[in-house]
């Protein structure tokens, strides 16, 4: 999980778009030129995992923001979210479990898609 901070210019206020694609490429072309020497070149492909595209309202703006709808539910991404969180741990005690149990409660009090599989804790079967 990464977490950026955008720095507008004061002096902006149309509202910004940001655009992002996660890519990756089969081995890190640095650990193989320490393999195979300098002259190697990476010649695999690179692909792009993921993209998305997010226009973010600025403050004292007047243009009105619409994104499009995420494809995946909400709760999915709270949900997610949480996860990763939990698998990042805090710089600080106290203060990631905080942030774990606020996004859980998010996804606890959305609505779930009703043709998923349910946990039922008092049976301890899903």
């Amino acid at each position: 999980m990464v977490h950026y901070l955008l720095q507008v210019p004061e002096d902006v206020s149309a509202p910004v778009t940001v655009e992002v694609r996660l890519q990756y490429r089969k081995f890190d072309t640095a650990y193989m030129k320490h393999v195979y020497g300098k002259e190697f070149v990476n010649d695999l492909p690179i692909m792009t995992l993921a993209e998305d595209r997010v226009t973010f309202p600025v403050l004292g703006g007047e243009a009105e923001v619409k994104n499009a709808p995420s494809a995946i539910p909400e709760w999915q991404r709270w949900n997610d979210y949480g996860i990763g969180l939990l698998l990042k741990g805090g710089k600080t005690k106290g203060e990631q479990p905080l942030l774990d149990v606020r996004a859980f409660e998010v996804v606890r009090n959305l609505p779930i898609d009703p043709g998923l599989p349910q946990r039922h804790p008092q049976h301890g079967a899903i």
